[in-house]
């Protein structure tokens, strides 16, 4: 066995990655832990591959519109020193205004220290644990 390092395209997370040599051939992928992109696809190969560890977790680079896409996902948002973990609920009441043509409502966070609300594209995103 030996190890090496593997970074996902889409949110930059990088991986400690377990190679072994194997008797016969395999066929397998690794999916990021942070955003569910595929970091490896192998087939017919004579070794195995697995995620040991991660070494920096990734970024997601979510837009206003993806709520749909992530509604009932953990995520984590940071900004500065605030971190909120929590559930996507949907969209909450609270409207924000983005320009005098766009207004929009924001992201409801269902969260241990109860709920938030936020828009999205200020925060560093993540997928929770």
């Amino acid at each position: 066995m030996w190890k090496t390092i593997e970074n996902c395209n889409q949110c930059g997370a990088s991986y400690e990655i377990d190679v072994w040599d194997l008797g016969h051939k395999e066929s397998d992928i690794l999916i990021c832990e942070c955003c569910g992109n595929t970091i490896k696809q192998y087939c017919n190969e004579a070794h195995s591959y697995s995620i040991s560890k991660m070494i920096n977790q990734g970024t997601l680079k979510l837009k206003y519109e993806d709520w749909e896409k992530y509604k009932g996902k953990k995520l984590k948002f940071r900004k500065g020193s605030e971190e909120i973990e929590g559930i996507l609920q949907g969209l909450g009441e609270s409207v924000t205004v983005l320009s005098p043509e766009k207004a929009v409502r924001l992201w409801l966070i269902k969260a241990d220290k109860g709920n938030f609300e936020l828009y999205p594209e200020s925060w560093t995103i993540s997928i929770g644990k």
